[in-house]
């Protein structure tokens, strides 16, 4: 399978082996390659700018012999996945080195996010509607005469039920700019789920700050929405 038909949860934090070819050349500096080193095995992580990338932990010469470099306390390399995404790779399960290697590394990546945000990224319900290369970036839908309509959101954190953040996209909907704060719930969608928002704006107005409180107030109660739902690996 190649990378790009992937879903979030697959490689996010996880471990796979890509069939990288010539892009092992790049490690050269870290580690030395041989002609048939044409393996990588990588972890992926959401940069201090909200960008998803690759870290690469080691290099090798088959699907099931990628160690080189794995004893070596920094990634070998970082990719941008419009890189990688044409690649065949393979999920593996991962060895207790791997491990010692990649999760202090990430967590040293990812400190400046918060627990609010670190939160949203283990949620699977979002995973539907992120963005392939921003996955704080998710899709939002706006309820329109029309019918509803998506825009980018850059995602803040939870609030009982609701995911928050900002609307990125100039729309012409009336009452809608950018930089608005949006609160949305999960609704399904097929197989999967999308995001409605429901209120907007800060302040709200004193009726719809009673509503909101009030939702909040029963959603985590009987865990509806978003409330509760923190899935993790």
């Amino acid at each position: 399978m190649i990378l790009s038909r992937l879903g979030f949860r697959d490689y996010f934090h996880n471990y796979i082996v890509l069939e990288a070819d010539t892009l092992t050349e790049s490690v050269k500096a870290s580690v030395a390659v041989e002609e048939n080193d044409c393996y990588m095995l990588c972890s992926s992580y959401i940069s201090r700018t909200g960008a998803l990338l690759f870290n690469v932990l080691s290099i090798g010469s088959a699907w099931n012999n990628c160690r080189k470099g794995l004893e070596k306390e920094e990634m070998l390399s970082i990719f941008d996945p419009y890189l990688l995404r044409n690649l065949r790779t393979k999920k593996i399960i991962p060895e207790e080195a791997m491990k010692q290697k990649n999760i202090p590394w990430i967590r040293k990546q990812e400190e400046d996010a918060g627990v609010r945000l670190a939160e949203t990224r283990e949620n699977e319900m979002l995973d539907w509607v992120r963005n392939d290369y921003y996955p704080d970036v998710v899709k939002t839908g706006i309820l329109t005469e029309a019918g509803i309509r998506e825009y980018d959101m850059q995602v803040d954190g939870f609030n009982g039920p609701f995911v928050e953040g900002r609307l990125l996209d100039q729309t012409k909907i009336r009452g809608f700019y950018r930089g608005q704060l949006l609160r949305a719930l999960p609704y399904k969608a097929g197989k999967g789920f999308r995001l409605l928002c429901v209120f907007s704006g800060d302040p709200l107005s004193d009726e719809d700050e009673e509503a909101m409180e009030r939702l909040v107030r029963e959603g985590m109660a009987a865990g509806f929405g978003f409330a509760g739902r923190f899935f993790r690996n």
